[in-house]
């Protein structure tokens, strides 16, 4: 992200959750630029260790090779209400990297992604859902041969599980694309949730309804067949020098924003989500 990034913002991405049971992995992975690929800032702010915490969560991901990455993304396509889940055979999409400097004059490079979704993984989780009272929806994509549409918010996360490198910053100019990653010995099944857009103007009042949703994702992907890993697409609080729609520089909030999820991926105690990190949303 453009502006000050401190180390705490991405601790968490840091850390893995081992399960003892059919869900392997736990991980919250950023999506900005700069943790991607640092080399644009040269690696300030703690850029360049949390690229390197990033691509070592994809290392031990990929190691583990589950059947299924369930995704969560805040930046998908989304509905105003409700979760959205996309069910299309396949997700296809581009992130533009170097744009979060915000600035139009600054060099950029496209990073591809092609991934396949298992459309009926997807149903039987959205029947679940809904049987147990989430408020969820499908989402098709013109119809339903047509490839889901994915996002930076989707995009970087999924590069960074595959290892896909990023462009030698010496051979960056605007508008260069970075080859697709060929189908990797890593390609798994992946399920696409968005978070909806209430995100934005009531972020705390969804806490309820966060906490449904992920005690039933657990009983769902716990006891489906085959293994798989939860990835939460984020970058927390934020943090940025001027303001940047929709973002405010304050960076007090931010920081105690951080701190509190960083407390919570230490000590795994909800109340530094559900009430003190809940507390200083907007």
């Amino acid at each position: 992200q453009t502006g000050r990034m401190s180390l705490s913002s991405f601790t968490i991405a840091s850390m893995i959750a081992m399960a003892t049971c059919r869900i392997e992995h736990v991980a919250v992975l950023p999506h900005g630029d700069w943790a991607f690929d640092p080399t644009p800032i040269n690696g300030v702010n703690g850029s360049a260790a949390i690229h390197a915490a990033s691509f070592e969560i994809g290392e031990h991901i990929r190691a583990a090779s589950p059947d299924v990455v369930f995704l969560v993304s805040p930046h998908a396509v989304a509905q105003d209400r409700h979760f959205s889940l996309f069910l299309s055979p396949y997700g296809q999409g581009y992130a533009d990297i170097g744009q979060d400097s915000h600035d139009p004059n600054a060099p950029t490079y496209r990073i591809n992604i092609t991934t396949q979704m298992d459309m009926w993984r997807v149903q039987s989780v959205l029947d679940s859902l809904r049987a147990l009272g989430v408020g969820v929806d499908a989402i098709t994509f013109f119809s339903a041969s047509d490839p889901a549409i994915l996002g930076w918010g989707e995009v970087i996360p999924l590069a960074m599980l595959r290892g896909q490198p990023q462009r030698d910053a010496s051979r960056r100019s605007p508008g260069a694309p970075l080859k697709p990653l060929r189908r990797a010995a890593f390609d798994p099944s992946v399920i696409v949730l968005s978070v909806p857009r209430r995100r934005l103007t009531d972020p705390a009042g969804m806490v309820p309804d966060l906490l449904q949703l992920g005690a039933s994702l657990f009983g769902i992907l716990d006891t489906a067949p085959g293994s798989s890993a939860v990835v939460v697409s984020a970058d927390l609080a934020h943090t940025h020098p001027n303001p940047v729609q929709p973002y405010p520089p304050d960076a007090e909030a931010a920081e105690a924003f951080d701190a509190a999820a960083v407390r919570w991926a230490e000590t795994l105690e909800e109340a530094w989500l559900t009430s003190k990190a809940a507390s200083l949303a907007p």
